[in-house]
């Protein structure tokens, strides 16, 4: 036995206007405008991450040289002292007050540098080392 076909007449349904789904803006992170613009986006934040890099490789050299410039500031004024240890427990020893000197003038202390150069020179007025810091500090 063979079906006749049944006509209908196909019910037509209306079509949905197609609708353009987006985030609410507070999550779109690229502007409208730059929709297309994607390798424009990309670039700029490749930009900006490598500017962040070299900003930081500068900051960790410049912190790695200030600790080498403490370091260094330590390690004289811990010579410092032992030179004053050693100027008060010897007061008649020349090299100890000239030692103390040229530490002072690392130190950048002039006032001291000329004390102790002059504590020096008055136990050995020829002493060549004294008389040639002297004529470098500026001293009589």
């Amino acid at each position: 036995m063979k079906f006749k076909k049944s006509k209908k007449k196909a019910e037509v349904k209306p079509k949905k206007a197609r609708v353009k789904l987006q985030f609410p803006r507070n999550y779109r992170i690229i502007p409208e405008g730059w929709k297309g613009d994607e390798v424009f986006f990309f670039f700029g934040a490749l930009f900006i991450l490598v500017a962040i890099l070299i900003v930081a490789f500068d900051f960790f050299l410049n912190l790695k040289e200030q600790g080498k410039i403490t370091d260094e500031k330590v390690a004289l004024i811990k010579e410092q002292i032992f030179w004053q240890e050693e100027t008060s427990k010897n007061p008649g020893y020349r090299d100890a007050y000239f030692s103390l000197a040229l530490v002072d003038y690392r130190l950048n202390d002039i006032k001291s540098t000329k004390l102790n150069l002059e504590k020096s020179l008055s136990l050995d007025p020829t002493f060549q080392e004294g008389n040639a810091l002297r004529q470098i500090i500026g001293g009589n």
